[in-house]
């Protein structure tokens, strides 16, 4: 629903509160607000930064060889 730099956290909110309408054919009772989204999204980055850290420290290293004797 959201993309960065594409559409807002408050249309994303907005344009959630419209899909969800439709398919249960009420409106929400309790509702996600911005900053609960907001919240939601820098939590999410955190552990993709960390999980993406740990790869990163897990991975085997490679050295690179070079032939000098050419």
């Amino acid at each position: 629903i959201s993309q960065i730099g594409q559409i807002s956290l408050r249309s994303t909110v907005e344009c959630m509160q419209v899909i969800y309408e439709f398919l249960i054919g009420e409106p929400p009772q309790n509702w996600i607000t911005l900053s609960t989204l907001c919240t939601w999204q820098q939590d999410i980055s955190t552990l993709h930064t960390n999980a993406q850290i740990h790869q990163a420290i897990m991975a085997p290293s490679f050295g690179v060889l070079v032939d000098e004797s050419t």
